[in-house]
């Protein structure tokens, strides 16, 4: 946690306790409110000198705290010089207009006098940017052109959530670009973003893109994983984005620290203009530009064209910079489409089988396809979703979301065990089993193994250890 030094007068001090308050609530670091007072025969110089115990020194100036003659061989070395060679920040702050050297505004200075909750809110941001261990979100949130005038909710949303830590509800598939832009310009309020998109996920995928997001590796089973997920987070300011929050979905707001941010899309509104199938097929799933170019038969370029397009007119929202990804409002596609959408998925994970860097943020289109073919009777389709379950199932434990794994192989076995294939049931057992037995649930594990030993005739082909 950041220690902070203020150096306030007493005159000073309703200001200096608004601003500590503001910024314990809002940012990880703690204040030594008490012992930064100027008392009687001492001055802002000297204080700071005893700042150097904590990181970050604050140098709350007012006609009160100010010297009524700054000597330059005084200050700078308290100030500047020392500060500067024990690696302790100093930052000015303009409390009530004063006289003061003009280099102290060079770095580090805020003005309370003309906005006050926009220098505290500045402030914030410059302390959460000094931890040397900050780590840059995964989740870029992209400039949304069609939230202009809505300055008033944008507002309440920085009150709400930015200031303090705090749970807010939007309502409607309109209110995910007003979500996006408020993310977007308040990331630097908070120590990590995370945006998931859990429409028509799992908690256990919706958990595993979380702990991507975050940085960390989950190996344990859902319950597991959503505890140590809500230790961790209410222990950080954090903030979370549930886009489209399902029930089960809400067990991943934190409280504590961190503020979160549901986003209900209400009803199925129609496209601002026509979606192409290869769009239309992706559903409130996030995709990217190369499963749009494989399926609609286009070249990076072109496929990025039309997305572009869709962006501008609304019937698209891209979500973020990084990968980038997209979303659309449809939810409701034809057998043809969905089957080609399978297709492309499994085509695009067979060309990236050896290199995952990015197709973890491909994994809900994968869970969309695998569960479209799983609901279909023929033989096409069940090949599909064999080849589906094999190459996500590698790419989930070789990023270590066993949980994930382990559900994505019980939706195979139970359409294997209806459809009679011995084979796949035997190697979705196998795994299943191994899962189990990591998380030391033996007993389950040991019902698997028994209740399927009858069937295990055949010798393993589906294997998951897919290069």
């Amino acid at each position: 946690m950041l220690t902070v030094f203020p150096c306030f007068a007493k005159e000073d001090s309703q200001i200096a306790h608004e601003l500590s308050e503001f910024l314990e609530r809002g940012a990880s670091v703690q204040i030594f409110l008490q012992d930064g007072e100027i008392r009687p025969g001492e001055t802002i110089v000297s204080k700071a000198s005893e700042g150097l115990q904590a990181a970050v020194i604050l140098l709350i100036l007012s006609p009160k705290s100010a010297p009524a003659r700054w000597v330059r061989r005084e200050w700078e070395p308290a100030l500047l010089a020392q500060p500067r060679a024990e690696a302790v920040k100093v930052s000015t702050i303009l409390a009530r207009s004063c006289e003061f050297p003009a280099l102290l505004r060079r770095d580090s200075f805020f003005d309370l006098t003309q906005d006050r909750l926009g220098g505290f809110r500045q402030i914030k941001r410059w302390l959460l940017g000094l931890d040397p261990g900050r780590r840059e979100p995964e989740f870029e949130p992209a400039r949304q052109n069609h939230v202009n005038g809505r300055d008033a909710e944008m507002e309440k949303l920085r009150q709400t959530l930015a200031d303090v830590p705090g749970i807010a509800a939007l309502d409607g598939v309109g209110e995910i670009p007003l979500a996006l832009e408020f993310a977007r310009q308040s990331k630097r309020d908070f120590e990590g973003l995370v945006w998931l998109s859990c429409t028509d996920q799992t908690l256990a995928s919706v958990a595993g893109d979380m702990a991507s997001q975050l940085g960390m590796t989950l190996e344990g089973d859902v319950e597991e994983n959503v505890r140590e997920l809500g230790r961790f987070c209410a222990q950080r300011r954090l903030l979370i984005v549930l886009d489209d929050a399902s029930e089960h979905a809400e067990r991943l707001v934190p409280g504590g620290r961190s503020s979160s941010l549901l986003v209900s899309r209400g009803g199925n509104p129609r496209p601002a203009a026509p979606i192409p199938m290869a769009v239309h097929a992706c559903g409130n799933a996030p995709f990217r530009l190369p499963l749009i170019a494989e399926m609609a038969g286009l070249d990076f370029r072109a496929a990025g064209r039309l997305l572009e397009e869709l962006v501008e007119s609304g019937s698209v929202i891209q979500l973020d910079v990084r990968y980038p990804r997209y979303v659309t409002h449809c939810m409701v596609r034809d057998t043809e489409s969905a089957r080609a959408h399978a297709q492309a998925v499994c085509r695009l994970f067979a060309h990236w089988a050896t290199d995952d860097s990015e197709c973890q943020a491909d994994l809900p289109q994968l869970r969309r396809a695998l569960d479209w073919a799983l609901s279909q009777e023929d033989d096409e389709a069940w090949a599909l979703a064999r080849d589906l379950a094999k190459r996500g199932v590698a790419l989930m434990m070789r990023k270590r979301r066993q949980a994930e794994a382990f559900e994505a192989l019980a939706a195979v076995s139970r359409v294997a065990e209806r459809r009679e294939d011995r084979s796949t049931l035997e190697d979705c057992s196998r795994e299943q089993v191994w899962i189990l037995e990591s998380w030391g649930r033996m007993d389950e594990a040991q019902r698997i193994f028994s209740s399927r030993r009858a069937l295990y005739e055949d010798q393993m082909q589906f294997n998951f250890d897919f290069p």
